[in-house]
């Protein structure tokens, strides 16, 4: 049986140091338990004394812990990320705290997926910002959304108000008084930003413009698919007709008999000349639309140093808490209209630390 000093030596070893730390105390704990070939119990020293179920509890009265052979070497190197630091955009500010105390999810994993993405991604920084989605249940669900960003980059700092208040979208900047919104660097991990808002100076009446709030961004390598996608409606003239021509709600081949018969005019005769007609005015509407996101970029990306490749470059992953109650089913890879679909879902651990894994990407 080994005396209590050489395991607290091993310990130590284990943990790669010569310092006594809480990390060396923990190993001690688990190396310190052995089974005789009775199956016996014997204990190295004091704190090995501890059943493995008070050892767990240890553990999990630290709701950053996990008593995984990975955290026990890396926990001295690292701090984990907290779900709670990150502010919950799209949610009502005077609500958050209460989601707090009502509800506890697991993001242990959230530290490690995002340290695999920046050594898998190591041109790139990692912004964080968190939604609440209803995908248990009918309970919220918050969601960590993480941006990588090229480095010498920040996400646009932009959100997009649009509710059934608003008649048009409106876009603001984080420095807006309504917004009090600002990335923060995080301390302990190189790379990694948090959304963060100043809830104490947000009135009253700004609390309903956050609730309604989605980080706005552009990424021009998708302006033809949203364009087509998004254009809806077209204004044509036909025989010195001018009509709103709405491809949701008609069909070609009802609108067009319906539209000779209304106008007197032979649908076989026109039919050929109208559907030209037609087309050519979904042609500009798409134009003036491509337009449009053009100047937008110009207002908004190019004045601020952002080019067109470092937008197509963002990717985006969701990250959801570990918990049996979300089924994969429940999982979108939805971001928001301005992001589109994310390009990964993470709900667990993918890879332990210092184990390689394919890229994301």
């Amino acid at each position: 049986q080994k005396t209590p000093t050489d395991i607290e030596l091993r310990g130590m070893r284990t943990t790669g140091s010569n310092e006594e730390n809480d990390d060396s105390v923990m190993s001690v704990s688990f190396l310190g338990k052995r089974k005789s070939s009775g199956g016996n119990v014997q204990n190295g020293d004091a704190t090995a004394a501890k059943s493995e179920d008070q050892v767990q509890r240890i553990f999990l009265q630290n709701k950053h812990v996990q008593p995984t052979k990975n955290h026990l070497q890396s926990k001295k190197h690292r701090s984990e990320l907290d779900w709670k630091d990150i502010f919950i955009l799209g949610e009502n500010p005077g609500k958050i705290n209460q989601l707090y105390r009502e509800h506890e999810f697991d993001f242990s994993h959230l530290t490690g997926e995002v340290e695999f993405l920046l050594k898998t991604n190591p041109k790139k920084n990692a912004f964080l910002f968190a939604v609440s989605e209803f995908a248990a249940a009918n309970t919220p669900v918050v969601v960590v959304n993480v941006i990588l960003m090229e480095k010498g980059y920040s996400p646009p700092e932009y959100v997009g108000i649009a509710s059934v208040q608003k008649e048009k979208e409106e876009i603001l900047p984080f420095q807006d008084p309504s917004l009090q919104l600002y990335w923060d660097k995080v301390k302990h991990i190189s790379g990694v930003y948090i959304l963060q808002c100043r809830r104490g100076r947000v009135t009253r009446s700004s609390e309903r413009i956050l609730e309604y709030a989605l980080l706005y961004s552009t990424m021009p390598s998708k302006w033809e698919k949203e364009v087509k996608d998004e254009t809806c409606i077209a204004t044509f003239t036909f025989q010195g007709i001018t009509m709103e021509y709405n491809k949701a709600l008609n069909s070609l081949r009802d609108f067009i008999p319906r539209f000779c018969d209304d106008h007197g005019l032979n649908e076989e005769d026109h039919k050929n000349g109208l559907k030209e007609a037609m087309k050519a005015a979904f042609v500009k509407a798409r134009a003036d639309a491509l337009n449009e996101k053009e100047a937008e970029y110009n207002k908004r990306f190019a004045s601020r140093g952002y080019t067109k490749d470092v937008l197509n470059s963002v990717k985006v992953i969701k990250v959801y808490p570990q918990d049996i109650r979300i089924s994969a089913a429940m999982k979108s890879p939805y971001v928001n209209r301005y992001f589109g679909n994310a390009d990964k879902i993470v709900s667990c651990a993918q890879v332990l630390e210092g184990v390689a894994g394919p890229s994301y990407f």
